[in-house]
């Protein structure tokens, strides 16, 4: 928008401050305008917690279940499942921590019509996401080949989530020791 208003006000096409249009934008609250006055964050957490354990239940065959961090020099542990498609995700039992993939979970919830910062900030204000942005080796500790991706850092020991990671099912892929 910067390079825009510098053309237009150079050839003296029309007066344009971006400053100003981004101003009128926060105050008339349109939409994609991430403000504290929206609908969303008037409302309580349980949205976000419903979207989040929903992500998580149709992600589960993409959520690697690991027995905790990855230690440098560690061997690598044997998958017993393969992952059903990309890794979303990473769940470490010890530690209780979940790790996911923010690129997949943000396109997720825009197919929902769900504004991913109203989401993340109203768990993150539930203690429930510890980090908002995390760059993470989701396959650490495996064979399966993987870049940093940023994630989010969820704490799996939080009330509203436990049972979503507590009672995974089989088909998700756990770690050998």
């Amino acid at each position: 928008m910067d390079v825009a208003a510098a053309i237009v006000n150079k050839l003296e096409i029309i007066r344009f401050d971006p400053e100003r249009i981004f101003n009128w934008a926060i105050k008339n609250n349109l939409p994609g305008i991430d403000d504290d006055s929206s609908e969303w964050r008037r409302t309580d957490t349980g949205g976000a917690v419903h979207y989040l354990n929903t992500y998580m239940d149709v992600m589960r065959g993409n959520i690697l279940r690991m027995q905790g961090p990855f230690v440098n020099g560690q061997k690598a542990q044997v998958l017993t499942n393969e992952p059903r498609g990309s890794i979303v995700g990473r769940y470490e039992q010890r530690g209780g921590r979940i790790y996911l993939a923010q690129a997949p979970f943000r396109e997720w919830l825009a197919g929902r019509q769900i504004n991913y910062r109203q989401l993340v900030r109203a768990l993150v204000d539930a203690k429930i996401v510890i980090s908002r942005s995390n760059y993470i080796t989701l396959g650490a500790g495996t064979d399966l080949p993987g870049g940093q991706v940023t994630c989010l850092e969820i704490n799996g020991e939080h009330v509203a989530i436990k049972g979503t990671v507590d009672n995974v099912p089989e088909n998700v892929i756990h770690m050998a020791r």
